[in-house]
């Protein structure tokens, strides 16, 4: 089993996702998170990225609403369990 990864997602649209260092569709995502078992993404307009990510079995996704130091808060305590 691979390790989990994290992806920080900016924002989520319907032509793909727009990532830090730009945009990509849903299925240039789904290639590279092949075997990844869960996945934590920030800053998400709607759940849909979820549905996307078929090949991912767990999608955790934050509202963009939450703020970045929020975020890293929450992401810290969800992979530590503290």
């Amino acid at each position: 089993m691979q390790d989990t990864q994290v992806v920080e997602q900016q924002a989520g649209f319907p032509a793909g996702v727009d990532l830090v260092g730009g945009a990509v569709d849903g299925d240039w995502l789904s290639e590279r998170l092949m075997g990844v078992q869960m996945l934590l993404l920030a800053g998400c307009r709607s759940d849909r990225i979820g549905d996307w990510l078929g090949v991912v079995p767990y999608v955790v996704t934050l509202d963009e609403a939450i703020g970045g130091s929020d975020a890293a808060v929450l992401a810290e305590h969800f992979w530590t369990g503290s």
